[in-house]
């Protein structure tokens, strides 16, 4: 059963990767047209409008996390009555969720003139950008919202297969007619943009329909009577209640605090920046679709109840987290800046200050160590609901002091403008509340409530992963600034921050299979399976 686990999850990270792989390269061309034709600006508004609308989605925070832990165990045992049951109750809440959402942005709509800085395009590109958004999140709630069970069931490669087809599709029309609007005589280039967003996303609301009818044909959501599934699973409702808080912490740090950046800074700073943060989230995305699926594979081996097994692969799964989070974190340090340029065009404007950079690096690791969370998840562990508050509190609390403190100071640290000390101050407080609450508090809360043993176990064998990478990245950084490597045009650019991290990637291999059980165990894990499932089929092939 684990073997076959671990292989669902091996073919779900496999096919995430390559088409996320291939999203990659599109989008990285995307944002230089985007920001080439429409301009700074728009690229900054749009940013920032998706992180108001994420906001928005605290209405919905804890439902789909407390619905995909319900699945695990009626798919386990094939109760299909019981999953129609638990999807028709999500479908009912989503609804509520809808309503309140929807009057939630009329509000803020009404707001815009009031919280929206002076610009320099027209305001209709706000209005317009803002109700092609929330139509695509609205549409999460009311008709995708049956999708969660290709990934509690885990057959996220499905989805991965089809819906990210659609959204290379999109993406590639929508450069098409932003790079030929001037030819084309396109006078408002961006209505066809967010008319291409509409038109897409209706196609992929009738391929997901047709997915479910072809894979769940049993599947059928009733709720006629949502009321009586909410006293019926009164369990999940108490969930949702605990989960909200949590995710509450993680709406904070990704929402709200770039929300606050804003009060400091300008939108084309917030442009700078979100060209850095890109960079980064493709790289933690990379991560997540390898690690993603395993999730539903650790609610399972939970819901089996061997805690040896539990255990030990904790810590396959989390050497596993630190070595990639440390090959991320070089990657994203010595090339982010040398790839800005050839990405986004040589304006020094772009390069953000060296501070702002390693925090930036920083928060990748630390936002890798919410791996403590899957575990957490799949115990339905929440019922810490302070946590998150407190972690929200320092998050903003810390951001808007030390931003403020940092913006009024700005030349006492060396930064060329005020804008930029504010962000810096704001990071900073984003990582404090991670690093108190995320990785201090949830590993002791984890231990004590899932595992029942001491905490003290964790921190003495946690320790060694971020100390050992830390030292190898400096050395590695050092080693790099030595070699005085060119990276001033694309084939160098490729050549050279390719062969130096496969070369880091192997040298840290080797560091963390020699001080890491964990690393070795899973490494014997991945042997077995390509030994004895995956090449034996591959040999058939090739005879074939």
């Amino acid at each position: 059963m684990a073997q076959t686990r671990t292989a669902k999850s091996l073919i779900n990270s496999s096919v995430s990767m390559g088409f996320y792989l291939l999203t990659l390269c599109i989008s990285l061309f995307s944002r230089r047209i985007f920001i080439g034709v429409l301009g700074t600006e728009i690229s900054g508004i749009r940013d920032t409008l998706g992180h108001f609308l994420g906001t928005l989605s605290l209405a919905e925070l804890g439902v789909g996390v407390a619905i995909g832990y319900a699945l695990y165990k009626p798919l386990h045992e094939k109760n299909h009555t019981l999953i129609n049951e638990i999807i028709s109750l999500q479908g009912w809440i989503y609804r509520k969720v809808a309503t309140f959402v929807t009057l939630a942005a009329i509000v803020l709509v009404l707001l815009f003139p009031y919280i929206i800085k002076d610009m320099d395009t027209g305001r209709w590109v706000v209005y317009a950008t803002f109700v092609v958004f929330f139509w695509e999140m609205l549409m999460s709630y009311l008709v995708n919202y049956r999708a969660i069970i290709f990934g509690a069931d885990q057959r996220g490669y499905r989805l991965s297969v089809n819906m990210q087809g659609f959204s290379i599709a999109k993406t590639v029309l929508q450069l098409l007619v932003l790079y030929f609007s001037k030819d084309l005589g396109i006078k408002y280039p961006y209505i066809y943009y967010l008319g291409l967003e509409v038109a897409m996303s209706l196609i992929s609301i009738y391929v997901l329909e047709t997915m479910i009818k072809k894979d769940y044909p049993w599947l059928k959501t009733d709720m006629s009577d949502g009321w009586a599934l909410l006293k019926k699973h009164s369990d999940i409702v108490t969930k949702i209640k605990e989960i909200f808080f949590h995710k509450l912490g993680g709406v904070v740090f990704y929402n709200i605090s770039p929300i606050v950046m804003y009060a400091f800074t300008s939108w084309s700073i917030l442009t700078f920046y979100q060209s850095y943060i890109v960079l980064s989230k493709h790289v933690t995305a990379i991560l997540s679709q390898m690690f993603g699926s395993i999730g539903a594979g650790i609610g399972n081996l939970v819901a089996e109840g061997n805690q040896k097994k539990i255990r030990k692969f904790f810590w396959e799964y989390t050497s596993m987290q630190s070595y990639t989070a440390t090959v991320a974190v070089f990657a994203f340090y010595s090339f982010a800046s040398y790839l800005i340029p050839l990405w986004l065009g040589d304006n020094p404007d772009f390069i953000l200050p060296h501070s702002i950079i390693v925090l930036i690096a920083i928060s990748i690791y630390t936002r890798m160590s919410r791996f403590l969370d899957v575990y957490i998840g799949a115990y339905g562990l929440y019922q810490d609901i302070w946590a998150p508050v407190v972690e929200g509190i320092i998050n903003v609390g810390g951001g808007l002091l030390l931003g403020y403190y940092f913006y009024h100071n700005y030349d006492t640290y060396g930064f060329i403008s005020a804008d930029y000390g504010g962000l810096l101050g704001v990071l900073i407080g984003a990582q404090l509340s991670v690093l108190i609450i995320v990785i201090g508090w949830k590993s002791i809360f984890l231990y004590k409530e899932g595992f029942k043993c001491s905490p003290w176990i964790f921190w003495r064998n946690y320790i060694k992963y971020p100390l050992f990478s830390f030292m190898y990245l400096v050395l590695a950084v050092y080693t790099l600034d030595w070699l005085s490597l060119d990276f001033s045009t694309v084939p160098n650019f490729l050549f050279n921050a390719i062969w130096t991290t496969i070369v880091f990637s192997i040298l840290l291999f080797g560091m963390y299979y020699a001080m890491s059980q964990g690393m070795r165990d899973i490494t014997e894990r991945f042997r077995i399976i390509f030994l004895e499932k995956m090449w034996p089929k591959m040999k058939q092939k090739i005879r074939l």
